[in-house]
């Protein structure tokens, strides 16, 4: 799945309710993208399941994402992960590909007193089946690339056979 442009002019949204900060790779800056007026949620079913220590526990079930801007050519959203997570649950035609999140993984982010101080990437989360178009069209790509080979081979016997040169009479 090819997500946004790819290219080095997307302009990026935050959607989080609060700063995210990144380390631009072609700078070695840390740049830091203020939140949107209205940050990106999704509904919300919770239930109360029980105390520990005397302090509520719920569960939360989250669903459809809210307050999410229509797609815009080379505009990038950050949204938080339950975003991320509510968008790969779509089926793969209704999926949003200009949605990144904070890459929050060990490896993604640098932490100071175990606060998150900037990331060094972005995330995004795959449905099960997100993959799938994608391999098809590796699969397609590399059928015609066999034919195109063996239509090659093809060409190249015909023409060894016209100079008199075919196997075993090399002549």
């Amino acid at each position: 799945m090819q997500y946004v442009d790819q290219k080095d002019d997307v302009q990026l949204v935050n959607l989080c309710p609060h700063d995210v900060s990144y380390l631009d790779p072609r700078t070695g800056t840390v740049v830091t993208v203020p939140p949107e007026k209205v940050p990106a949620r999704a509904k919300n079913d919770r239930r109360y399941v029980g105390k520990i220590n005397g302090v509520d526990v719920h569960a939360n079930k989250f669903g459809a994402t809210m307050d999410l801007p229509p797609r815009k050519q080379g505009v990038c959203f950050i949204v938080a992960l339950v975003i991320l997570q509510a968008n790969a649950k779509l089926p793969a035609h209704e999926r949003r590909t200009d949605l990144v999140g904070p890459d929050m993984s060990p490896a993604g982010c640098v932490r100071e007193h175990g606060n998150v101080k900037y990331v060094k990437g972005w995330s995004v989360e795959d449905g099960d089946d997100a993959l799938v178009p994608v391999l098809r069209a590796r699969v397609a790509e590399c059928e015609a690339r066999m034919a195109t080979l063996e239509a090659l081979v093809a060409k190249l016997k015909e023409a060894l056979v016209a100079t008199g040169c075919t196997p075993g009479n090399e002549g």
